[in-house]
């Protein structure tokens, strides 16, 4: 499997090109490198230890569980879990628009 940062440099540099077209980057998901890049990513920031809906926190993440995204997508059986809507109030009188 390809280096995750080389994969994304390519497609950024290649994104600037009205003509490129992405195909089967699906693919790049059955890479662990991927999961492994994004959580060093967003680990250390403060509100990521929060816990979720499913009262999870990205501490949770681990090879076990990257294994198992991974399967479930590639036997195309993966469902992701349901975000939680929060309305915010917008404008000076506290009405939603």
């Amino acid at each position: 499997m390809q280096n995750p940062e080389t994969v994304l440099d390519n497609l950024a540099s290649q994104s600037e090109s009205a003509n490129w077209k992405y195909r089967r980057i699906y693919r790049n998901l059955y890479n662990k490198e991927f999961y492994m890049l994004e959580y060093s990513n967003i680990y250390s920031k403060p509100g990521n230890m929060k816990k979720r809906t499913d009262d999870k926190t990205i501490d949770g993440i681990n090879m076990e569980r990257i294994d198992n995204i991974i399967i479930s997508l590639k036997d195309k059986t993966y469902q992701p879990e349901p975000a939680r809507r929060v309305y915010i109030s917008k404008g000076a009188e506290g009405k939603d628009y």
